[in-house]
């Protein structure tokens, strides 16, 4: 509507879908309903994965771009905490959404643990706190560190200290289909290859890249070979300079930029 008054141009970005967003049939099909309508009247249409581009263009006939959930790329932590790093740490950082979730972060950095007995975890929790301890208690994880931080700044200072991260998510989470983790930008800005779950969507280029080891579905592993050489050190020290490359080919500046000065854009600014 705002087309219709204002000279700007508008770009719909979407960070987010989801297929089950209401238990309301007539709420669910209004929202996309209205995703729709936005996705096509739009000047630009971004995505914030590849799977909800490919949706886009499926069921709207809509050309998106990918823009990921990624940063502004600085070496700063990276460069600041490399020598802390010991090779045995493990982080989880963001929030929790469902209870699984939790469960299944605290059932794989058991497994982990398991292959690799000198493994440090370190969590990150901006919410639920007293659960990892209740859950790292259950699942009797050793050299376990809980930290109550705030804020991007304190988090990544702890990030970048460690050596490769975790990206665990509940399957049965209605939008993960349609997400691309926001904290993976994160662990590859600070040079971490990440353990994820196989069901949200993952860049093309970093999964051939080989800084993700993908889970198998529902955060199970059935080639627990195949993660023992992932962990292995040198396998990640290998990964660090990989992990940079893509924190820098796809800082956000850079692609937010490159699509603002498109040609369906600057066609007609001119």
């Amino acid at each position: 509507l705002i087309k219709i008054f204002s000279k700007f141009k508008l770009i719909f970005y979407c960070v987010d879908f989801n297929e089950q967003r209401f238990s309301n049939t007539f709420l669910q099909k209004l929202y996309e309903k209205a995703d729709k309508i936005c996705s096509k009247y739009s000047d630009q249409t971004w995505a914030v994965c590849e799977s909800l581009v490919d949706y886009k263009r499926i069921n709207y006939d809509v050309v998106s771009k990918y823009i990921p959930n990624s940063f502004p790329f600085t070496d700063e932590y990276y460069e600041k905490n490399k020598d802390k790093r010991t090779g045995n740490k493990i982080v989880w950082t963001g929030s929790i959404l469902t209870d699984k979730q939790i469960t299944d972060i605290m059932k794989l950095s058991k497994q982990i643990q398991n292959l690799r007995p000198e493994t440090e975890f370190w969590y990150i929790p901006s919410n639920k706190i007293d659960l990892f301890y209740k859950g790292a208690e259950k699942f009797e994880l050793k050299n376990t560190r809980i930290f109550d931080v705030e804020g991007q700044e304190a988090s990544r200072n702890l990030v970048s200290q460690c050596d490769s991260g975790l990206a665990i998510y509940d399957k049965n989470f209605g939008s993960t289909k349609y997400i691309e983790p926001i904290k993976i930008w994160e662990y590859m800005m600070c040079g971490l290859p990440f353990i994820i779950s196989c069901e949200p969507s993952l860049c093309a280029k970093v999964k051939e890249s080989g800084v993700a080891f993908l889970l198998d579905p529902d955060n199970t592993i059935i080639d627990t070979q195949r993660l023992s050489a992932f962990i292995n050190n040198q396998n990640l020290n290998k990964l660090r300079d990989k992990c940079i490359e893509l924190a820098k080919e796809f800082d956000a500046s850079k692609t937010m930029g490159n699509a603002l000065l498109f040609k369906s854009l600057a066609v007609q600014q001119r």
